[in-house]
């Protein structure tokens, strides 16, 4: 298997993690409220805008607006929606999640639908061999390549009952795996907008839209 380049991060986030950048094939879980949405949302907009697709699964009720205003392209953006699939559906479900990692860059998985055991183990096998990144917001995650844990959020521009936001600073705590070992602290900025501070406005190409493969994606797991 070639090795292949890390996904880029922006400068709003790439002080978070040593290499500047998000290696393939692990497992990121962002936990904490609020923000935790916001942090995930701006971890993505470096790859994103970089011209990888990303995969959102479980997150149906996600603000499109606001994820626009992150500045994130949404037309490499794709949100599959489980919520009519039968609890009992069990494979299914599992073949949309491998199919979902064979396709994208990035599959993220909203709260309480990463899955554990012996599927969770599949998948992230998927991935690493796949090169494709995943990221939970379930928090708590066992054994998780990295983890972000958001600590508290700092609004600027208001007084006592007056003012106008002009943006807001989110602590964030990360932890991990090699280089992550120890954890760090470190802060991420949003400016009046909701978007991370040192995002430049600039055009971003979409590509072709990918071709899904749910039977592979089945026959490989049940075997």
């Amino acid at each position: 298997m070639s090795i292949r380049a890390p996904l880029p991060l922006t400068s709003a986030t790439r002080h978070l993690f040593p290499n500047g950048g998000l290696r393939r094939g692990i497992l990121v879980d962002v936990t904490g409220a609020p923000g935790a949405t916001s942090v995930a949302m701006a971890l993505l907009s470096g790859p994103c805008r970089s011209g990888a697709w990303v995969g959102l699964l479980g997150m149906e009720h996600l603000g499109w607006a606001a994820v626009s205003e992150l500045g994130l392209p949404l037309q490499r953006m794709v949100s599959v929606d489980l919520t009519h699939t039968r609890e009992d559906s069990g494979t299914a479900r599992s073949a949309v999640m491998a199919a979902m990692i064979d396709t994208f860059d990035i599959v993220v998985f909203g709260t309480g639908n990463l899955p554990g055991g012996a599927l969770l183990r599949k998948l992230r096998a998927r991935a690493r061999e796949r090169g494709s990144l995943l990221v939970s917001l379930r928090g708590g995650v066992d054994g998780a390549d990295a983890s972000l844990d958001v600590l508290g959020t700092r609004w600027e521009g208001l007084g006592q009952g007056w003012g106008r936001l002009g943006g807001r600073t989110v602590e964030v705590q990360v932890r991990g795996r090699g280089a992550l070992d120890r954890p760090c602290r470190g802060e991420i900025r949003f400016d009046a907008r909701g978007r991370p501070e040192a995002i430049e406005d600039e055009p971003t190409t979409a590509g072709h839209i990918p071709e899904w493969d749910v039977e592979w994606g089945v026959r490989d797991l049940v075997s």
